[in-house]
């Protein structure tokens, strides 16, 4: 379920005229959603606790770290999706 909406979150992160206008802050937060939604579906899957934040660079910390999962190298790819 998670998964499927990160899915569409980035979506319309990639389609920007998807929902109504592509203004730039509507795009930025659908593509700091799908990452978040993402790593909580890697969370949800390997059955570890999914803490209540927003917070991309936590979130990474806390995915387990044993190659299955494609994700950034470090937080300092993920900090440019942190919506003020």
């Amino acid at each position: 379920m998670w998964l499927r909406r990160a899915a569409s979150d980035l979506y319309y992160a990639e389609n920007p005229m998807a929902h109504g206008g592509g203004e730039h802050n509507h795009t930025c937060w659908h593509a700091q959603q799908a990452a978040e939604k993402a790593m909580q579906s890697i969370l949800i899957y390997q059955v570890q606790p999914v803490p209540k934040t927003h917070d991309l660079v936590a979130l990474h910390g806390r995915v387990p770290d044993d190659g299955a999962w494609r994700l950034p190298n470090d937080a300092v790819d993920l900090a440019w999706l942190l919506v003020p």
